[in-house]
């Protein structure tokens, strides 16, 4: 049995209805470099069977505590059913990348069964028709509450079930023997306990980081008050319905390495970023929209330690919010900003203490927790209308720089289709993996009726941003010849 921590707990509390908190990771693979060049749905059952337990939240199921007096539970499912959690579908044909875009969309919009372990896995053939696929790919699709895992861990289980050749590992299914879960009483006991121990925890880490957050509280009150509210009111600040929609593209890693070389000190999330901001000042544009003030992002910021937290269960994860500088046309420009931005925007997620303000949120009492998630519903998820906080959000999830094998197939890309909710309806999720970087948005259709056009956008940003760093690097490298033709000729 493993309690919920206070971050996990507020994922669950976010869901709505129409809005969950589950995001659909997508690995697309090509099955001809399997042996036999071929890889079956009951290999992929049997494989998975094997290997349950990487991770717990596999074979458990939530149990709440009466009246939310404490965080949720996981305890063992007694009537776990692999076949319920492993589908087995088809693209009809041609089976062509829309077609894969909208069945994706369709599976990341439904809500997950909080009855039974909140995970699902989709093994997706068909996809005969795609550009950028060899004929006779597959993928699966791999549907997991955020209350269980943040993206860190979830790649972390990914990683574990893959191989680096395309030789099939050897695996034997092991036992398992569900455990009995608690009893009401037995909950409501802990939960006195529990809530006693949260307080003492949550006052700590209060008394640490409370002044630097009064300071900050204050200097945005003052900012607000005197109407220097940085944030403008958008589409993407709307509400959402019940359906989604998916997209992206493929950038080579190295072009996005050359283009952040372009600007002194600046990062991949800082070129990511700018490239997002040209995208969505065309596409803004296109719908005679204002791209001024700029359009800011919320960004997750991973805040496990390397060595003792490399886990495949639960949250850890701060936030920081930067403009994407939408108002900027030049491309370098623009990234130069975003770097000044983003660097500005850490100092202070460093002075506050972004790890601080997780372990507030990881032991402050469950009804508290409770609490604030209302309010954040209430004021739309950090996206009220009224007064945004942000725009859209933009995540990385770094991958590996080689290729990985699952059960001989080689993978191709993977990427996620992101959770959204009312105000918080843009999300571009960044992935990397052997040499390319991959950049998906998820919104709605009410909200993004073309994603395929915004998808465009992002493209051509990239191209911009790359014949631009182009141009600024050839006088540098003109010098750096000119320098070594002195020198031979001397």
């Amino acid at each position: 049995m493993q309690q919920l921590t206070g971050q996990d707990a507020m994922f669950l509390y976010l869901d709505k209805p129409h809005a969950a908190t589950s995001g659909l990771l997508v690995y697309i693979y090509d099955q001809s470099t399997a042996p036999g060049g071929l890889v079956r749905f009951k290999d992929i059952l049997r494989y998975i069977e094997a290997n349950l337990h990487l991770a717990p939240f596999f074979r458990k199921k939530l149990l709440r505590v009466p009246l939310e007096l404490d965080f949720p539970y996981m305890v063992d499912d007694e009537h776990f059913d692999l076949n319920y959690h492993v589908r087995h579908i088809a693209l009809p044909k041609p089976g062509d990348w829309r077609q894969f875009c909208i069945q994706a969309s369709r599976i990341a919009a439904r809500p997950l069964d909080l009855t039974r372990p909140l995970w699902e896995m989709y093994v997706v053939e068909g996809l005969d028709n795609v550009e950028f696929l060899p004929k006779g790919s597959f993928a699966i699709l791999t549907k997991l509450h955020h209350a269980c895992v943040d993206g860190t861990a979830l790649t972390e289980l990914t990683w574990r079930l893959h191989t680096q050749t395309p030789a099939r590992p050897k695996f034997r299914k092991k036992q398992w023997t569900p455990e009995k879960a608690p009893d009401t009483l037995s909950l409501l006991s802990r939960a006195a306990v529990n809530t006693a121990a949260s307080s003492l925890r949550a006052g700590k880490a209060l008394a640490t980081v409370g002044p630097r957050i009064a300071g900050l509280a204050a200097k945005l009150a003052k900012d607000a008050a005197s109407g220097r509210h940085p944030v403008p009111t958008t589409r993407f600040n709307g509400a959402v319905g019940t359906q989604r929609v998916y997209d992206g593209v493929i950038l080579p890693f190295a072009d996005v390495r050359a283009i952040k070389s372009a600007v002194a000190s600046a990062t991949v999330n800082d070129t990511v970023a700018a490239i997002v901001g040209g995208a969505l000042r065309r596409y803004l544009a296109d719908k005679h929209e204002a791209v001024k003030p700029s359009l800011v992002a919320f960004m997750p910021i991973n805040t496990r330690q390397e060595a003792s937290e490399k886990q495949t269960t639960g949250n850890t994860v701060a936030i920081m919010t930067a403009a994407v500088r939408t108002d900027i046309a030049d491309p370098l420009e623009r990234l130069a900003a975003i770097h000044a931005a983003t660097s500005r925007s850490k100092e202070v997620s460093n002075a506050i203490g972004a790890r601080e303000l997780t372990d507030l949120t990881k032991h402050a009492p469950a009804p508290t927790i409770l609490l604030a998630s209302k309010l954040l519903l209430l004021g739309g998820f950090g996206g009220n209308p009224k007064l945004p906080f942000h725009n859209l959000c933009i995540s990385n999830v770094p991958g590996p720089p080689f290729p990985l094998y699952f059960l001989g197939a080689k993978l191709e890309l993977f990427s996620v289709v992101a959770p959204v909710s009312d105000g918080f309806t843009m999300f571009f999720a960044v992935t990397s993996y052997d040499g390319k970087l991959i950049v998906t948005l998820t919104s709605v259709p009410e909200i993004v009726p073309d994603p395929a056009f915004l998808a465009q956008c992002l493209r051509e940003s990239f191209e911009d941003m790359k014949r631009a760093a182009q141009a600024s690097l050839k006088p540098a490298k003109r010098r750096r010849n000119a320098k070594a033709t002195s020198r031979a000729a001397a």
